[in-house]
Parts: structure tokens; C-alpha cells; sequence
């Protein structure tokens, strides 16, 4: 064991556990630290190796004086295994990092970073709990991961707060990627649940557009077990106003080849302020059987966007079979959506023509002003399918929808199939009905209890019908999977409320369509019809 602070020929460690049999434990430290190299990696607490079950406990990491550092990464918390013993835990729980102006570099920097291999007994483990990083800073291009975690048996990531990061990049043209936690090719899932990633600002002088703000991330290649998404709030992520550099910013973002259940998260308040830059709430980038539900995700802006795919609530660019059930999306709750720029539009839920989606039981919310040869819709396919041809891999119904398009196959508005709108809209088929029995789009689709309505209200992150609500009491009974409970672990009861939790709203009176038909006589006459609809009573 070496305690203290020492340099070999390539790294500079402050304290380093090498090959050492038995228990490791570095807890309850506070160290400070600080470096004289350049191009090296610099490392707070190191664990390499062999060895059993191990601890980086409490301790409080700041940093001292580093010199104009040109590539040299940091590893503050740095943890690998490589032996032989099949049963042990890594645990870094409760450690602080505040108020500290992180090196220079360009190259990667780790607050967190662990890994510990699969193992034949399958009982190696991974726990990473209660850290607090906030309000730091970092200069120049690079890479930077708050909790970065790659291969081992199970990981847990719980309750970890990484808020008030500002990274400045004034390169000339490099790139700055923000992970707040990265989760890599756990073999028996991975447990992401209480964590917050807040208040991450990106600004600076680059002419980069490849740069992204990420909340959390979990690409998992290993086939078998489960990811568990739950219970994060990530907020106010963006690439600062009046800054060049810029890229996407994307809350939550899944890339596994496993079952994932991501659910009960609230993402809200993301922004992008440049025109080449993107907003996602929510990207699934793969997945075998994915679930996603009781999920917020609001106020996501592009102000300056100039691309028809700037603001997208849910982006289900990959993956097999994918339930999207009972979230709340609402990208316009501080503003209809709008930007300066020559082209915009977006959509509330976007799916690739590969997946089979189920949208069931959701509240989509896109209203705004469109530009260019864009358009705003609350489902959207990613490419053109063929007019008149419903689209059968994509099944929707019991949804609340609030959107210029309800739907459209394709990101260009001239060019894509199978375009509906209710009102104001320009291209495809009108459907001014579509509260009724008689809706076009719901023949169509089979689009069956879904329902158009603007009333949405409430604040920070969280929003639900106001008033007189079709949700109330509308949505369909899930059982793949069960979905007892609703965002605030209410019972969701017998007759479900569409949107992420249950209401206390009455819903409005649904009549069905009145028919006038003509006395027949020897043969077939097309009837006239007509169709009365009762306006939403207030229940006080």
C-alpha cells in the first residue's frame, strides 16, 4: 500500500493500491491534488489489479496548481480489476469534488471511473452512490465523464448529484463532450436510479458542431440482463447563448443490447441557442425490448435551430420492440417552440421505420411555428413511407395530442407520406373531426381513444391537464409491461388517466356522432350526416 503523492515514469498518483491481496479500502481522505506534468495522466486514488472487494469512501478531492496541460488526462476516483476472484465489490460512495477549477487539458478527464471485468460466478459488482460533484469548471476542448463505469457483473449508480459544471471551450476547432454518468457493457444490467445531472453549460469560442452535452448514457453490448433507467432528473442542459460552439444536447440517452426499463425520469429545460445544434429529451439508440414510461420530459428549446429535425421529445432511432406508454411530453411548457432560423420543425415522438413501436397512453405536446420545408407532429417516422399505406410497425392509440401535424412519415414536409393535421395545417389530409367518432386519422390508423386538446399547466419539469381533460379516466390497461403505478407511485386503478400520473379533473362529455339518413328506395343513397360535439365542462 502507498499513501501519498508520487510519480512514475508516466502517471502522478496520489494514493495507488498495486497488486495487494485482501480488502482495499482509501476512505475518508481529503486530498489535494495537484500536478507538475504535461502530457500525463494525473490520478487521485488508484486501484489496479488484483485483489478482492474494495472501498473509495467519503473522501474530498480538491485541486491545486497544474501547468498549461496540453493532452495529460485526469482520473480522480480510478478503479480496475483484473484478477481472479469471482465475488467482490467496488464501492465509491459519498465523495465530494465542489467549488474547483479542474485542469486545462484536452485531454479526458474522469471523476469517476471503474471497471472490474465479467466473472465465471457472475457476482462482481459495481456500486456508486451518493457522490456530489457540483459547481466546477474546465477550459479547452475534450472529453469529460462525471461517473464513467465499463465492464462487471451488475452496476449500481444511485443518487450521485453532479450539477453546476461549466465547460469552456475557446479552441479553435476542437470538440467538448459532457457525459454527467456513462454506463459501458455491464454483462447482468445496470441499476441507474435518484441520480441528478443539472445546470451543465457549454460555451466558448470553437467553430466545432460536433460537440454534445449529455445527461446520462448506457451503452451495453453484453446480451441477457436488464437496464433500470428510473427516477433521474436531468435539467438544464445547454450550449450557452452567443457561444459557436455547439452540437446536441440530449438528456437521457440508451444504446444496450438488452431489455431496458426506463421510467419515472423528468428531463426538462434543455437548449441549444445555435443553428446547428439539437435537443433530444429522450434518444433510444437500441435495444432489444425497451420500455419507456411515466416519463416528463418539457421545455426543450432551439432558438436559432436551422435543421427540421431541431427539437425531438423522444427519438427512437433504434432498437426491436419498444413500448412508449404513459409519459408526458410538452417541448413548448415556457413558449410555443419558434426559432430564427430558415428551417425548423421537430416532432414529440420521432420513430425509425425499423422499429416496432407501441405509443399507448401518452400526452404529446409540440405546438409551435414551424419554418422552411419542416414541420411540427407528435409522432413522426424518419423517413417517407407510402401514401395510403398504414404503416402497421407503428401502433398508436390513447393519446393526447397538441401539434400543428398529428402524424407524417418523413422530416420534409413536400415530400412525406401520409401527412394529418387537424387544423392550420398546409400539406396532407385534414382532419377537423378528429375529436369525434368519425376522426379520418383514427379510420387510418386505427388510432382508437385518442383525442386533441391545449391545456396543459404547472411549472418546473411538471405539467398536467387543467380543467375538463379527455386523459381523465381515458387511458388503455398496459400489462406488457404492468404499469401499476403512476409517476408519484400512485395506484393508476382500474380506469387509467392518460400522461405520466393520475388527475384530479373531471373528463368532458363525450357524445357520439348524431346520423340523419334518407328514406331509401330501390337502391343505395349515399347519406348526409352530421356531427354534434359538447365543448369541455369545468368541474369546480
Amino acid at each position: 500500500m502507498f499513501w501519498g503523492c508520487y510519480t512514475n515514469y508516466y502517471k502522478l498518483h496520489c494514493v495507488c493500491l498495486y497488486q495487494l491481496w485482501g480488502r482495499q479500502e482509501a476512505n475518508n481522505n481529503t486530498m489535494l491534488l495537484q500536478a507538475n506534468v504535461t502530457t500525463s495522466t494525473t490520478n487521485g486514488i488508484n486501484y489496479t489489479s488484483i485483489g478482492s472487494s474494495r472501498q473509495m469512501n467519503g473522501n474530498t478531492i480538491t485541486f491545486g496548481s497544474f501547468p498549461s496541460i496540453t493532452s495529460g488526462g485526469i482520473q480522480v476516483l480510478y478503479g480496475t480489476y483484473s484478477g481472479g476472484n469471482g465475488a467482490l465489490d467496488l464501492e465509491v460512495s459519498n465523495n465530494t469534488i465542489t467549488n474547483q477549477n479542474l485542469p486545462v487539458t484536452t485531454g479526458t478527464c474522469y471523476l469517476i471511473y471503474q471497471t472490474s471485468a465479467v466473472s465465471g460466478s457472475n457476482d462482481r459488482n459495481i456500486v456508486i452512490d451518493n457522490n456530489t460533484f457540483t459547481n466546477l469548471t474546465k477550459g479547452n476542448s475534450g472529453t469529460f465523464y462525471g461517473i464513467y463505469v465499463l465492464t462487471s457483473d451488475t452496476v449500481k449508480v444511485r443518487n450521485n448529484m453532479i450539477s453546476d459544471f461549466t465547460i469552456t471551450n475557446n479552441s479553435a476547432s476542437g470538440s467538448s463532450t459532457f457525459y454527467g454518468i456513462y454506463n459501458s457493457s455491464s454483462s447482468k444490467g445496470s441499476i441507474i436510479t435518484g441520480n441528478t445531472v443539472k445546470n451543465i453549460n457549454m460555451s466558448g469560442t470553437s467553430t466545432s458542431t460536433a460537440s454534445s452535452v449529455r445527461g446520462i448514457f448506457v451503452s451495453v453490448t453484453s446480451t441477457g440482463g436488464i437496464l433500470t433507467m428510473a427516477n433521474n432528473n436531468v435539467n438544464n442542459l445547454q450550449f450557452a447563448v452567443g457561444s459557436t460552439t455547439t452540437g446536441q444536447v440530449i438528456g437521457l440517452n440508451t444504446s444496450t443490447s438488452q431489455q431496458s426499463d426506463v421510467y419515472n425520469n423528468r428531463v426538462y429545460n434543455l437548449s441549444a441557442n445555435q443553428s446547428s445544434g439539437t435537443v433530444t429529451g429522450l434518444l433510444l439508440s437500441g435495444g432489444t425490448t425497451v420500455n419507456i414510461y411515466n416519463n416528463m420530459l418539457s421545455d426543450l428549446r432551439n432558438p436559432n435551430a436551422n435543421s427540421a429535425t431541431a427539437i425531438i421529445g423522444i427519438n427512437l432511432s433504434s432498437g426491436t420492440t419498444v413500448n412508449v406508454l404513459h409519459n408526458t411530453i410538452y417541448a413548448g411548457s415556457t413558449g410555443p417552440l419558434s426559432s430564427i432560423g430558415v428551417l425548423f420543425g421537430g416532432a414529440g415522438i420521432q420513430v425509425t421505420n425499423t422499429v416496432n413501436a407501441n405509443i399507448q397512453n401518452n400526452i404529446i405536446h409540440m405546438n409551435g411555428t414551424a419554418a422552411g420545408d419542416a414541420y411540427f407532429a407528435s409522432v413522426r417516422r424518419a423517413t417517407a413511407g407510402v401514401n395510403g399505406t398504414n404503416p402497421t410497425s407503428v401502433v398508436m392509440s390513447n393519446n393526447i395530442y397538441s401539434s400543428p401535424y398529428i402524424f407524417g412519415e418523413g422530416t420534409t414536409l413536400s415530400t412525406a407520406t401520409n401527412v394529418y393535421y387537424i387544423a392550420g395545417g398546409s400539406t396532407g389530409t385534414a382532419d377537423p373531426g378528429f375529436n369525434t367518432a368519425c376522426g379520418v386519422f383514427k379510420a387510418w390508423k386505427g388510432d382508437a381513444g385518442s383525442f386533441s386538446e391545449d391545456n396543459l399547466a404547472g411549472a418546473a419539469g411538471e405539467y398536467t391537464p387543467g380543467g375538463a381533460s379527455y386523459a381523465e379516466a381515458g387511458a388503455s390497461t398496459t400489462t406488457t409491461p404492468l404499469i401499476a403505478n403512476d409517476y408519484y407511485n400512485v395506484a393508476r386503478g382500474a380506469t387509467p388517466d392518460i400522461g405520466l400520473q393520475n388527475l384530479a379533473v373531471q373528463p368532458p362529455t363525450r357524445l357520439a356522432p348524431l346520423f340523419r339518413l334518407p328514406i331509401l328506395v330501390h337502391k343505395i343513397v349515399p347519406y348526409n350526416h352530421f356531427f354534434q360535439q359538447s365543448l369541455p365542462m369545468v368541474v369546480a
